[in-house]
């Protein structure tokens, strides 16, 4: 029991404030970030576009999205949740990226089963082992790394 209003204020204030920081604490943060970027190269040439993937080893993303564009010149930088970086961890490295064929698409949210008359079918400059989590040989280690890929047509 408090001995004073002013007293009992205080105890129930800084009792209130250690709970909502270990809730933070605890819900939805993915801890220190390191950064990670690197190149991607196919035949010692850079890859010039598509997205690269990191997901835990273990499969279990922990609502974590992990991802990094891939510029003209094959470098890329991670960003989880749309945070720069990548939580310490080791990783399964998945590659996706396609060439618009004539007259279509290499966006796959715009690729339809069955194309057009006319349009060439999107062509895969990489092996598609690199975009199966299941059968990708591609690791990395956050944060000793490296962070650049070489990858096989």
């Amino acid at each position: 029991m408090c001995l004073s209003a002013s007293r009992c204020w205080k105890l129930t204030t800084s009792l209130a404030l250690a709970l909502g920081v270990l809730a933070l604490a605890g819900c939805g943060g993915v801890g220190k970030l390191h950064p990670v970027s690197g190149k991607a190269t196919v035949g010692n040439k850079p890859l010039t576009q598509g997205q690269v993937f990191y997901t835990p080893d273990g499969g279990k993303t922990g609502g974590l999205e992990i991802s990094g564009k891939i510029g003209s010149d094959g470098t890329y930088s991670m960003m989880t949740n749309g945070s720069s970086g990548v939580p310490a961890g080791k990783y399964k490295v998945t590659v996706v990226t396609t060439v618009a064929g004539e007259g279509g698409t290499a966006d796959p949210s715009k690729m339809v089963s069955q194309p057009k008359v006319g349009v060439t079918p999107p062509t895969r400059i990489i092996d598609p082992v690199y975009e199966s989590f299941d059968k990708t040989p591609l690791r990395v280690d956050v944060p000793a790394g490296p962070f650049d890929l070489t990858l096989n047509p």
